[in-house]
């Protein structure tokens, strides 16, 4: 396999979030505004990048299962297709 063959290879987009502190939160105590697009249970704390931008719309445990779900995931908001997931902290 030559060097041209890898980099036009189709990657996964990388995510190596842990899950921790999403558990810890209760969703009563979170405005809407602030809770995960895709589950809304927990708090969101991860940004979906896809080029040079990207939005903060989902909790640890969606952006994992969202980059595992398919060779190509989209952003939850804008159907874009997502290069990697990058938490958040605040």
């Amino acid at each position: 396999m030559t060097m041209t063959s890898i980099s036009k290879k189709k990657q996964r987009p990388l995510c190596f979030i842990p899950i921790d502190d999403d558990l810890q939160t209760n969703p009563d105590d979170i405005s809407e505004a602030d809770l995960c697009s895709v589950c809304m249970r927990f708090k969101k704390s991860c940004a979906v990048i896809h080029g040079a931008t990207g939005h903060m719309c989902v909790c640890t445990r969606c952006a994992n299962t969202i980059l595992k779900q398919k060779a190509t995931p989209n952003c939850p908001i804008c159907k874009q297709p997502i290069e990697m997931a990058v938490r958040i902290f605040t």
